[in-house]
């Protein structure tokens, strides 16, 4: 849009200050986070409605990769590993049925 960042905290402050002057509901949306509708709204508008909840559902859950052995990393979900990358084959080798029971090794 060409503004600075400066722009958006000052108007979210202006616009909390002047809806909770004139705001006439506990449960309205105002400020930063009525804001936050345009840019979801844009998502949605984007890549629908489907990746939009899945990114929602993914957000704040621990997704990451870490380096396993030289140049072979592994792909996990929260604590389930998806799978495994392999950079010098450019592979992607998943692990079957990564959400299903788990076995401990009996002692």
């Amino acid at each position: 849009s060409g503004v600075k960042p400066e722009a958006g905290i000052f108007t979210a402050i202006i616009a909390g200050f002047i809806i909770s002057a004139l705001g006439g509901s506990r449960v309205q949306i105002g400020g930063p986070a009525g804001a936050f509708i345009v840019i979801v709204y844009g998502i949605l508008q984007q890549h629908g409605l489907a990746n939009l909840m899945i990114s929602t559902v993914m957000a704040g859950q621990r997704l990451g990769i870490k380096e396993v052995d030289d140049g072979i990393w592994i792909v996990n979900f929260m604590s389930y590993d998806l799978g495994y990358i392999d950079l010098e084959q450019k592979t992607l080798q998943p692990i079957d049925n990564p959400f299903g029971p788990r076995l401990s090794p009996m002692s």
